[in-house]
């Protein structure tokens, strides 16, 4: 399982369906702070993206940007939530 998650052929196809995700909630988001959820993700692929290219380049810069990724990833979590909360509660 470790292997996928490292290959490029799952970096590519997060990166892509992040991109779908983006085109199919675009109409959705109202407000210019519905689309934190959306850059905290669209971060965390690229950065897997780019970890799986320079993994055999630069194992240092790869481990820092893994981080980021995972940081992002997070980040997309609690503004995932947040955002709902923010819409469909306080609204």
């Amino acid at each position: 399982m470790k292997r996928f998650f490292q290959s490029k052929g799952a970096a590519w196809a997060a990166f892509i369906l992040v991109l779908i995700y983006l085109v199919a909630t675009f109409k959705m988001r109202i407000a210019w702070w519905f689309y934190i959820d959306v850059f905290c993700i669209f971060m965390a692929a690229f950065l897997n993206l780019l970890v799986v290219y320079l993994r055999n380049i630069n194992r240092f810069v790869a481990q820092k940007l893994n981080t980021w990724a995972f940081v992002f990833g997070l980040l997309f979590l609690f503004a995932f939530i947040g955002e709902w909360i923010a819409a469909y509660v306080v609204w």
